[in-house]
């Protein structure tokens, strides 16, 4: 068989190489029984060439041509010299080994490896229907179609389908699991995300993200209670969840104060923590009455460390008397001066572009939500 077109057609024989003159390239003959339905029943064996343009399927021609250029007159793939094993003597590849090659990339490789690509670099799909990047394929690969933009899409979602299956296989076989929540706006689009930990069979630390999902509601206590009881829920997580860690954002307290397991009710609070930027435009659905399921019921709750020490060293510490004064002023006149510098370069193309001449590079500016900034910068 010539390599990667058993589906097509099995190879039969090799005729002869000849040189065209007018075209300025061999010709190859050979002989090869078409698997397609309608020939197949004929049990004839076709000849053909490398430029034959009839009694061929037009759909099979390039694969054709793809194949003579790699074959020996055996119709087994040419190998390079590194992909030969070490024989005594040097002698050629038999039949057997030659089929019992694992290195051959196929075209059903080459397309989990596109999608997956996409998956990894998070790219627009629209890319795929760039001409550059057909282009790019039929040279990289000829016997390979890339897929279309709603293929691709659709593959996507398989990939996705195939890793909940897998993560939620993997958990159903989980006695205790610890979880972790946490929102965020980008583009005046509220999302949230969740992630489980759990200890494996081999005592290893395993993980997994059990959600990704936009919030198109404001994000008060009784919302984000109910996403997280939803994604538990989901998995089967009901009663393996020993803890759920959060930041410290007022919304998540009040939550894990109402809907945790043994606590007493309290009023609901909207978000005030300035670490959780909710951003949203005004929602009338959203500013109605909510009532709480009485069926959510959140597991124990920890509050994230780092997030906590992170709002001592930056808040908390305003608050202790005249720690503004003596060793602490220098730092807080030289915190604004680096303000003011983060403040012209985030303002001014003309400032940024002085500022990468002079250094080499843009400065790291402070942001109030993330962990640790101003250490970091």
């Amino acid at each position: 068989m010539l390599w990667h077109l058993e589906k097509f057609f099995v190879f039969d024989s090799y005729v002869r190489t000849e040189n065209d003159t007018l075209e300025g390239k061999s010709v190859h003959t050979g002989r090869a029984r078409c698997q397609q339905k309608t020939c197949l029943s004929k049990g004839k064996a076709a000849t053909y060439t490398y430029t034959t343009r009839s009694k061929m399927h037009s759909a099979m021609l390039q694969c054709v041509r793809t194949a003579f250029d790699g074959a020996s007159k055996r119709g087994c793939p040419k190998a390079r010299e590194d992909e030969l094993p070490a024989k005594r003597g040097g002698r050629q590849l038999c039949l057997e080994e030659s089929f019992s090659r694992k290195d051959i990339v196929t075209p059903e490789v080459l397309r989990k490896t596109c999608t997956r690509w996409f998956i990894d670099t998070m790219m627009p799909l629209s890319l795929i229907d760039h001409p550059t990047t057909r282009h790019f394929f039929s040279l990289l690969a000829p016997e390979f179609s890339a897929p279309s933009r709603r293929t691709l899409g659709r593959e996507i979602d398989q990939v996705s389908a195939t890793a909940k299956s897998d993560l939620f296989s993997m958990l159903y076989d989980t006695s205790y699991v610890a979880t972790t929540a946490d929102s965020w706006t980008a583009h005046n689009r509220a999302f949230i995300g969740m992630t489980c930990h759990w200890i494996g069979q081999d005592l290893r630390r395993q993980h997994g993200t059990l959600a990704c999902k936009e919030i198109k509601e404001k994000q008060t206590n009784v919302v984000l209670a109910q996403a997280i009881f939803d994604v538990h829920h989901e998995f089967g997580l009901g009663n393996k969840v020993v803890a759920t860690t959060t930041d410290n954002g007022a919304n998540y307290v009040a939550a894990f104060k109402y809907f945790g397991v043994g606590n007493m009710p309290v009023e609901e609070e909207e978000e005030q923590d300035p670490e959780v930027v909710v951003g949203q435009p005004a929602n009338l659905h959203a500013q109605l009455e909510e009532v709480a399921p009485a069926v959510v019921k959140l597991p124990k709750h920890y509050r994230c460390g780092a997030h906590t020490l992170n709002l001592i060293a930056t808040a908390d510490v305003q608050s202790v008397a005249e720690w503004n004064q003596g060793l602490r002023a220098p730092f807080t006149k030289a915190a604004a001066k680096a303000q003011g510098t983060w403040n012209l370069q985030n303002r001014s193309s003309v400032v940024a572009n002085s500022i990468k001449e002079k250094t080499g590079r843009k400065l790291k500016t402070y942001c109030v939500t993330r962990h640790s900034a101003i250490f970091y910068i």
